[in-house]
């Protein structure tokens, strides 16, 4: 700064800092003019806006002054980032809040957020600082996903007239959400097929802030446990089933928890492949030289494809049925067969006479245990046995048999009652179990009641129950015509008379 004065007679002209001198050589440059150049380096923070004096004095008292204000462009000094979770934490879904607050810059900086190398755009920005007026505050709000968690977010204090001189602060925020999950098969399965006997693995892959605390594996609605003797191991996310069994296809899903709330993961489907097992079989009846229907139904994965072949098994030999006399649809087939009359010399337990064995094939593999059709002569059913009455004297009789001895053929079952008196037929019921509930019988009237077994074959002989539906029915404990160890619900087998 160089301040010249012209004054008669020659002033001594001097800078002055309040009433300190700071600068008092002065020089004549000319006739009557008188020079001070001041020279302030470097200059400090402290300098900013300050006001220097030049005093240009004659004797004895005159004094002409002029002053100059010291303006300066001052770079930011500090960048503060501040709010709840510059410190803590914010949930995904959540606002999220900060302030930038910049101080020491001159003119006022601008101030830029960034969460990454990403621009955030906020349109409170730059505002004085309420207590300095220098500097700026700046506030920013966004909304976090759970894809911010672990993000970076600065912010910039630039001063516009010194763009290469600026400062920052950044934060790493810290996201919570709730688990997201996903079940996958091992990386060395194909698909969610498997094949009956081989090891299944399963990894529930979670993304979690915090991580979870609580991981649990389903098969269909049944938590799946470790059972190490069944071959079911369990390790933090892992799951393994070694030597899998087809009981243990279908849905599989995986839940975690934690503080957030519990995620669970779509469904898996495994598919179990195994060679057939027989499903249902049903014994057939017939006499030597007549031909039978034997039906069998196998269950099998896959359904697709399976082929079924028949085989005729007695105590002395085995022959293969003709494919021609097989008739088979997906998962069952039937086979004609003409029992023969020939090499059957003695009949096994039940009147059997030899046994039609079904063999079923899929891409897995043959069956290890065939369906067996028993086929077995007719005879006779066994009547009824241990049959108990109850409601004797009243108007509702309930009567419940067990079936005869080694039950045989289809069996339908028949209950007579006849009026004790006049040996005539009051009702026939008939059931397909032998159980009974016989309703509507006349007060005051005794009654017999018989229960057979009937067959397309012939019928049992009877068995005879008698019951009374009089009030005073306790008391009578006798009846013409028969004979009978216990009255009231004893049983009797013989002919209907």
């Amino acid at each position: 700064m160089d301040l010249s004065a012209v004054c008669r007679p020659s002033p001594k002209v001097s800078w002055w800092f309040g009433d300190a001198v700071i600068d008092d050589s002065w020089e004549s440059v000319a006739a009557g003019v008188v020079s001070n150049t001041l020279v302030l380096t470097p200059l400090t923070r402290a300098q900013a806006h300050s006001v220097l004096t030049c005093k240009a004095a004659t004797a004895p008292v005159a004094v002409t002054t002029a002053t100059v204000t010291i303006d300066m462009y001052l770079k930011p000094v500090s960048a503060t980032i501040t709010g709840p979770a510059a410190t803590g934490s914010v949930r995904a879904g959540d606002m999220l809040d900060l302030t930038c607050t910049a101080r020491g810059s001159r003119p006022q900086p601008i101030i830029t957020w960034y969460k990454g190398a990403t621009l955030i755009r906020t349109e409170n920005t730059n505002t004085k600082d309420a207590v300095t007026g220098v500097g700026g505050v700046s506030h920013v709000r966004v909304k976090v996903d759970r894809r911010d968690n672990g993000a970076r977010i600065t912010c910039r204090a630039t001063n516009p007239d010194l763009p290469r001189h600026n400062i920052h602060d950044n934060i790493v925020i810290n996201v919570t959400y709730a688990p997201e999950v996903e079940l996958r098969m091992g990386a060395q399965l194909d698909g969610t097929v498997v094949k009956e006997g081989a090891s299944l693995y399963l990894t529930c892959h979670v993304d979690a802030n915090p991580p979870p605390h609580t991981l649990t594996f389903m098969h269909e609605d049944t938590e799946v446990r470790q059972d190490k003797a069944a071959g079911v191991m369990i390790n933090v996310n892992n799951l393994v089933l070694s030597k899998v069994r087809k009981t243990q296809a279908g849905h599989y899903y995986c839940k975690a928890t934690n503080s957030e709330g519990t995620g669970v993961s779509p469904p898996v489907n495994i598919t179990v492949r195994y060679a057939p097992v027989c499903a249902e079989a049903k014994d057939v009846w017939a006499e030597p030289g007549n031909t039978v229907t034997a039906r069998c139904r196998v269950n099998a994965s896959p359904e697709d494809s399976i082929s079924f072949s028949w085989v005729w098994v007695t105590n002395s030999y085995t022959r293969r049925v003709i494919p021609s006399h097989i008739t088979s649809e997906g998962s069952a087939s039937k086979v004609e067969f003409t029992v023969p009359r020939d090499n059957i010399t003695e009949l096994g337990s039940n009147n059997r006479m030899g046994a039609l064995q079904c063999w079923a094939e899929n891409s897995v593999g043959r069956q290890d245990t065939p369906c067996i059709v028993a086929v077995r002569k007719p005879a006779l059913p066994s009547a009824p046995v241990n049959c108990s009455l109850t409601g004797a004297g009243r108007e509702v009789v309930t009567v419940n048999c067990e079936p005869g001895d080694h039950p045989s053929m289809p069996q339908t079952y028949l209950l007579q009652i006849y009026e004790t008196n006049t040996k005539k037929l009051y009702r026939n019921v008939t059931s397909k179990t032998p159980k009974f509930i016989v309703r509507g019988l006349t007060s005051g009237q005794d009654y017999m009641v018989y229960v057979s077994s009937h067959t397309s074959y012939g019928r049992s002989p009877y068995s005879l129950v008698e019951a009374f539906t009089f009030k005073t029915a306790e008391n009578r404990m006798q009846t013409s015509g028969y004979a009978i160890g216990k009255l009231v619900g004893g049983v009797r087998q013989g002919r209907c008379v």
